[in-house]
């Protein structure tokens, strides 16, 4: 919490969520999951799903948004670790990098397509059995 309270005050958050908002927006995650995505993803997804939860008990964030969220540091949480190992081994770190972030867009892109098209019911069933 002090990490996402200090990255607050110095407005490096809001910064980041300016830049990354159309995307987001696109991914099916709103502004209040905005910030916890991005933290999650920066900071890592441990702490990032520690925020979800937190957030989740305190009613804050819309569902779809933290499944949405949740869903996108599970499939980009390693955009940055994953390729550098490749690069130890001889893989070439932009086609690793740009391979794994346009597969991680796609699959997000067709999930939050497939989710709006739920009606509400059925995501909850879906939501609630996964979480």
């Amino acid at each position: 919490m002090f990490m996402m309270k200090l990255l607050n005050k110095l407005r490096i958050t809001e910064a980041i969520n300016f830049v990354l908002r159309p995307i987001l927006t696109f991914m099916g995650i709103g502004p209040q999951a905005a910030t916890l995505t991005v933290v999650g993803l920066t900071l890592g997804l441990s702490y990032g799903s520690g925020l979800i939860m937190h957030e989740i008990r305190e009613g804050a964030v819309p569902q779809r948004d933290i499944f949405s969220a949740m869903t996108l540091m599970g499939v980009a949480h390693s955009l940055i670790e994953d390729p550098l190992l490749m690069v130890l081994i001889g893989a070439d770190f932009s086609g690793i990098m740009w391979g794994r972030l346009i597969v991680s867009l796609g699959v997000m892109a067709l999930l939050v397509k497939l989710v709006k098209t739920m009606p509400r019911p059925q995501f909850m069933k879906i939501f609630m059995n996964a979480a």
